[in-house]
């Protein structure tokens, strides 16, 4: 949906681009987590940092690919994009730690 231009006229509430990229990366993150951790009853921090820094460059790639489809890359949404990892990443932390 990132690549998708928006319709002219279009609006959304303040801040509403902010949390939909913050749900995006954040559900992106903990679904494709999950996945990759397979049947792991552990994850170390290592394995944590890494799995954020890939969905956070993701994120830019996403940021700056927009700007050829007629959308504008923003730092903002970026840092939304951002927050979003870090939370999933979190809870793939804490749930990784339990050995559930």
């Amino acid at each position: 949906m990132t690549h998708v231009p928006i319709p002219k006229g279009a609006t959304l509430p303040p801040g509403g681009d902010k949390i939909i990229h913050f749900v995006a990366y954040f559900v992106l993150t903990l679904l494709g987590g999950r996945a990759a951790m397979g049947r792991r009853r552990t994850v170390t921090l290592a394995w944590a940092v890494g799995w954020a820094i890939v969905y956070a460059a993701y994120g830019v790639a996403d940021e700056v690919i927009q700007g050829f489809v007629g959308r504008t890359p923003a730092l903002d949404e970026w840092l939304a994009d951002a927050c979003g990892v870090a939370v999933a990443t979190a809870i793939l932390l804490m749930y990784g730690r339990r050995g559930d």
